[in-house]
């Protein structure tokens, strides 16, 4: 991208160049802007080239600046900003002679910033929408881009098999096309699905590979997802020193590119991780900007992200019960579950077997539902550990086969 972008910009010196081609070279440039992490420059790009492309009468090209001011407010975690942009993007598309402004892939940035506000129903048509418009106009490099978010719709709506299905054909079409634009975010999320299975060796695996894609390509779409899972691999090995510098590195990146649409994301095992290792300070702040973020959006995701870093922050179990109540209005049932976990956990500390009890069931029957095997013997461990006779009974209570380390 880096080398990309230095391309781009030597273009636009030539005093010669046509008018189409400078537009062209404005939106990769806001593009090539994006993946680097430099918003400002994306949108002053962007912004540029829809004006140029708008007056040549381009449509596809008129499309490409759309997306990109659109991805900049996904990003910046302006997410009803970023939906209205792109829709009215779309209309323009639809209006474009042979729909040639499709030939930009905007169902898949719409379909994109549904998925951050929890809409996902609304994502997959989206989604399979443009995949259809894609196959339609022949725009086969970016029909992978369509099967990984398909996918990570399946993923955040917990069907996790379907999501590995979804994630192998996304791999098999990039290895077809050449496309190489998610491989990070793919091996990122299959890492995290076999973390929270037990499956370590193929965790490890997969971030591996993660990481060496990013070596490869450089900085794209959530490639710092791979240091999340790293981060998470670590703690899983009782590393949580390296665990927790690894991840407020990664929390680092985002806030130093403003990438707030991650703090909901990382801010909880952040939070959790900082408080492990003493940092107090970190954790007020990262509660503070996932509180931020959540006011600016109406997602149950949001709100639950903040409300359980408060919850973890004070160790306060009302509010990691109203973080539970909130994840409850929308479709993450992983997030529920871990959030389900914190508030039993913290019920329990305080000597409230009754009230934890409830909770650790909950997340103990969504654990399962998502074979997510190393979750659920986690909570009973911790049970055991409290040696709270009420919660150790809400812990085998309901454990099946599909439960067993």
């Amino acid at each position: 991208m880096r080398d990309a972008l230095r391309e781009l910009q030597l273009l636009q010196r030539f005093p010669t160049l046509e008018d189409q081609l400078r537009a062209a070279a404005q939106g990769s440039e806001g593009v090539a802007r994006l993946e680097l992490g430099d918003l400002d420059g994306a949108a002053a790009a962007a912004e540029q080239a829809r004006g140029a492309a708008a007056a040549a009468g381009n449509h596809p090209l008129v499309s490409l600046a759309t997306a990109a001011q659109a991805m900049v407010e996904e990003l910046r975690a302006h997410l009803g900003g970023a939906l209205r942009i792109i829709e009215d993007g779309m209309r323009l598309a639809d209006r474009s002679p042979q729909r040639d402004g499709h030939r930009y892939p905007l169902h898949f940035v719409r379909g994109r910033s549904l998925l951050e506000l929890d809409r996902l129903e609304e994502a997959r048509s989206a989604l399979q929408d443009g995949r259809q418009v894609g196959e339609q106009l022949g725009m086969h490099w970016s029909l992978p881009l369509y099967e990984v978010f398909l996918a990570m719709e399946r993923f955040l709506a917990g069907e996790w098999d379907d999501a590995l299905a979804g994630f192998q054909a996304a791999l098999d079409l990039a290895a077809e096309t050449g496309e190489r634009y998610s491989l990070v975010f793919v091996e990122s999320v299959r890492s995290l699905i076999a973390l929270h299975r037990g499956d370590l060796r193929h965790a490890e695996q997969a971030a591996t590979r993660a990481e060496r894609e990013l070596a490869d390509t450089g900085p794209r779409y959530r490639t710092h997802w791979a240091t999340w899972a790293r981060a998470l691999l670590l703690e899983a090995e009782g590393a949580i020193e390296e665990a927790y510098a690894a991840l407020a590195g990664c929390w680092d990146l985002c806030a130093d590119a403003g990438l707030a649409v991650d703090y909901p994301v990382l801010g909880p095992d952040l939070v959790r991780l900082a408080l492990a290792v003493g940092e107090a300070d970190r954790a007020r702040q990262v509660a503070a900007a996932v509180a931020e973020v959540a006011a600016g959006n109406q997602a149950p995701s949001l709100a639950g992200s903040a409300l359980r870093c408060q919850g973890l922050l004070e160790g306060d179990p009302a509010v990691l019960r109203a973080a539970v109540d909130a994840y409850a209005q929308g479709p993450r049932p992983l997030e529920l579950a871990l959030a389900a976990e914190d508030a039993g956990a913290a019920a329990a500390r305080q000597g409230g077997a009754t009230d934890a009890v409830p909770l650790l069931r909950q997340a103990l029957e969504l654990h399962e539902r998502l074979r997510a095997a190393r979750d659920a013997a986690r909570v009973e461990a911790a049970c055991a550990s409290w040696a709270c006779a009420a919660a150790a009974g809400a812990c085998a209570g309901g454990r099946g086969p599909a439960g067993t380390a």
